[in-house]
């Protein structure tokens, strides 16, 4: 077992799963735009109502936040208390299963790997 509290993992885990997203749109930012075209007229384009593509950049782009935020929640003083570790749980699994829908099933079992360590640090609450 690790010296660290099960909610400290938890919270580095989640860090972790933002980078993953992030990564997806620093690439698609800056890697795949044409040299005539700027970072914010490309990123005006891939979210235009007539890309196919929107509705997954956009889910990318919630994956990156929810995954901040949980993190930063897994380290306040919330995740000590019984209701609200449970609650964190119920989210990060929201989350994995969101994941599972939206992007390759690899990728969501990365999403899903802090759920275990959320799970202890509900049952130590």
């Amino acid at each position: 077992m690790s010296r660290l509290p099960p909610h400290k993992i938890a919270a580095m885990l989640l860090a972790m799963c933002a980078i993953l997203p992030a990564g997806i749109w620093v690439i698609l930012l800056f890697v795949g735009n044409p040299q005539t075209e700027s970072v914010s007229d490309h990123l005006r384009a891939m979210l235009a109502r007539d890309n196919p593509a929107r509705g997954f950049l956009l889910w990318i782009a919630a994956f990156l936040f929810v995954s901040v935020a949980l993190s930063a929640a897994y380290l306040s003083p919330f995740a000590l208390r019984a209701r609200g570790a449970l609650v964190l749980v119920v989210l990060s699994c929201a989350q994995a299963v969101a994941a599972g829908l939206v992007v390759a099933w690899p990728m969501a079992l990365f999403f899903a790997v802090p759920i275990y360590w959320g799970t202890l640090a509900w049952q130590r609450t």
